[in-house]
């Protein structure tokens, strides 16, 4: 009798161990400063993963990071790359990251590039990235890039009639000087054939008010960043407005989950036409 109650104790502890060790974890150590992968390494259910030692201040959360929170960009210390010599680095492109790398000659490290790619291009470089750091995690990317994939096809599914300049920035009492004409979510609502926006192929762009004369019947539409997941519409003159939202500004994910939040009256006005 004790040697079958041995026997099924070992089983149980040899299930348990399998168990762990099929969990979906980080593989290494990582440091992300990058929102698109932050916001990746949050919906894969991962901020808490022991390995992950550090984010960027500049990733809005839906929950508070419980670890360390690094400053980034331009306010990054070079003591950074001395701290977490060991850890995979991943970051957004920049020069002056790109300067730090070289001066520190840090090895181990993932640049993101999120540059000139909608919020579904975004997702997808970020899982072709993060796959390798990752163990036991297939059935979960799998389900991740499933979810976007139909989420994206859904949302083609719009019948988007609109002239609309997006602002970085509330209007509250001037006019934001950065229009996004070419880059993040803009790039997605372009393949509409009736949205119109800024004429520039330039991501983003400081506005000229000869051309702003001609587009005197778009949308203002001014972009907020909020610690809220429901998309908050704040009216202003003339039927203009601002939009704040979680991650708006973050490509990839956040900017997904802001499209389906923006174009689903789109969305439920097609269906009630069919």
């Amino acid at each position: 009798m004790r040697a079958r109650h041995f026997l099924i104790g070992l089983l149980f502890l040899g299930f348990q161990g399998q168990q762990v060790f099929a969990k979906c974890r980080l593989d290494k150590e990582v440091v992300s400063l990058s929102g698109p992968m932050t916001h990746l390494i949050e919906e894969m259910n991962l901020l808490d993963d022991p390995k992950l030692k550090a984010i960027s201040k500049f990733h809005p959360l839906e929950k508070p990071f419980k670890k360390k929170v690094l400053a980034g960009g331009l306010f990054l210390s070079p003591h950074v790359f001395r701290d977490y010599k060991d850890s995979l680095i991943i970051f957004d492109k920049s020069r002056e990251f790109e300067y730090l790398l070289k001066k520190t000659e840090h090895k181990d490290y993932i640049e993101i590039d999120s540059r000139d790619q909608d919020p579904f291009e975004v997702i997808n470089i970020l899982v072709l990235r993060i796959r390798p750091v990752l163990k036991g995690c297939r059935d979960e990317l799998k389900s991740l890039e499933k979810k976007f994939q139909n989420l994206r096809e859904n949302l083609l599914k719009a019948k988007l009639n609109l002239k609309a300049l997006f602002f970085l920035g509330d209007q509250k009492r001037k006019l934001p000087e950065t229009i996004i004409s070419h880059d993040g979510f803009v790039l997605f609502l372009k393949k509409f054939d009736n949205f119109k926006t800024y004429p520039s192929d330039l991501a983003y762009v400081t506005w000229s008010s000869k051309i702003m004369k001609e587009l005197k019947d778009y949308r203002k539409i001014g972009l907020i960043e909020a610690q809220h997941e429901v998309l908050t519409r704040i009216e202003r003159e003339d039927g203009h407005y601002d939009l704040a939202f979680r991650g708006i500004m973050t490509p990839g994910i956040r900017q997904a989950y802001f499209l389906k939040a923006f174009l689903e009256p789109f969305i439920l006005s097609s269906s009630d036409e069919q």
